[in-house]
């Protein structure tokens, strides 16, 4: 395997790596806005 390659594969890796954690980051984030969202709306009925 050449330099080239070696770069490129971490360099993938890395950037999948960063994609996987920002997207549970923002699930969790998703969730938890959705959650004070439904919040809101069981006080504004009482």
């Amino acid at each position: 395997m050449n330099f080239s390659e070696e770069a490129m594969l971490t360099y993938w890796n890395t950037i999948s790596e960063a994609k996987r954690i920002c997207t549970q980051t923002c699930e969790l984030a998703w969730d938890e806005y959705k959650r004070k969202d439904e919040e809101k709306d069981e006080e504004s009925k009482a």
